[in-house]
């Protein structure tokens, strides 16, 4: 069996790899599709449970499981808000605003890194508005400024560790 410390960067690699497939996908068509979704979304609950054991060590699974908890809760709380905010916009508005495959994908995001997805999420909001704003459009696909801002601040994160 392959040891953790060789799973967790495949994994990773291969949650990236399909990260800028996903911002292809919707520069393109504008869609995030269910299965990419879900392979994304499993990669990261992988990497998740890998690093819930990898840290919980011997103790048992009381602190594997509070462990995968905590990195689980504040995924499932942030885009249940994401959700309920985006289900009402389109209420009011009778339009779309941040779009489910949006929220699809900051699912799998805060997976790995809650704090880092809702700064990306911020970041890629503030660069698409400065984008619309310049290019005089009324809309263009979020994933493609999310992943970007991802990946600055990952660059950022691991200048400073």
């Amino acid at each position: 069996m392959a040891s953790s410390t060789m799973v967790l960067p495949a994994l990773l690699t291969c949650y990236h790899v399909l990260f800028i497939l996903a911002a292809i996908i919707d520069a393109r068509h504008r869609i995030f599709p269910n299965g990419l979704a879900l392979a994304m979304a499993s990669l990261a609950l992988g990497a998740v449970a890998i690093e819930a054991l990898h840290g919980a060590g011997d103790a048992g699974l009381v602190p594997w499981a509070t462990r995968f908890a905590y990195a689980v809760l504040p995924a499932i709380a942030i885009c249940a808000g994401l959700a309920a905010f985006e289900l009402a916009w389109r209420r009011i508005q009778s339009a779309p605003g941040l779009g489910m495959g949006d929220i699809k994908l900051l699912f799998s995001l805060a997976l790995l890194d809650p704090l880092m997805a809702v700064a990306s999420l911020f970041l890629g909001l503030t660069a698409l508005a400065a984008a619309c704003l310049i290019s005089k459009k009324p809309s263009l696909p979020l994933i493609p400024f999310l992943a970007s801002a991802w990946a600055l601040l990952t660059l950022i994160d691991l200048a400073y560790r």
